[in-house]
């Protein structure tokens, strides 16, 4: 209630102060809930949710915004203070264009301790999951491979499925 008597009336009363004092503020608030469905749902305040949408912009996620990726990288690089030279050694295109293979379930967030574990590690690791694990082979470009079926690097569902998918592979082109 504080909250949206606040925005309503853009005034606030200071602790230990008896005058509310004019305030002249934005309220910027994110979520990935569908906000809408939440309020006829009756799980978010329906009068909180009209003083907070005044202006509403969707951010699509990383994995819908590829194109965004080597900017992406270049700002965290530069952030990180690293030099422009070892950027594009650490980051070759081939590298961008294996990033730009991985789902990214956890956004930019993902991409920015990726990025920061590559720096530390002096070397870009391959991405954990691919967008589309079954239409890589498992020879050369699979992390299975790359790491060993049985290697900590390599996350243990994802060295399952590569083995799996591999095995099947193997089998139906023997009976084929």
């Amino acid at each position: 209630p504080k909250l949206l008597r606040a925005t309503e009336s853009r005034e606030i009363l200071r602790l230990g102060e008896t005058r509310a004092r004019k305030v002249d503020v934005r309220v910027i608030a994110a979520t990935n809930r569908d906000l809408d469905r939440e309020v006829n749902k009756g799980r978010f305040r329906e009068d909180l949710y009209f003083r907070l949408a005044v202006m509403v912009v969707r951010v699509p996620s990383l994995r819908d915004r590829l194109e965004d990726l080597p900017a992406l990288v270049r700002s965290f690089l530069t952030s990180l203070g690293v030099a422009a030279v070892d950027q594009r050694g650490l980051f070759s295109p081939s590298v961008l264009a294996e990033l730009a293979e991985h789902d990214w379930p956890g956004n930019v967030r993902e991409l920015r301790n990726y990025v920061e574990r590559s720096v530390v590690l002096k070397e870009a690791l391959p991405a954990a999951r691919k967008r589309h694990p079954a239409s890589s082979s498992t020879s050369d470009s699979g992390p299975a491979s790359e790491a060993g079926p049985a290697s900590e690097r390599v996350p243990f569902k994802l060295a399952k499925d590569a083995v799996v998918d591999a095995f099947e592979r193997s089998y139906l082109a023997a009976l084929l």
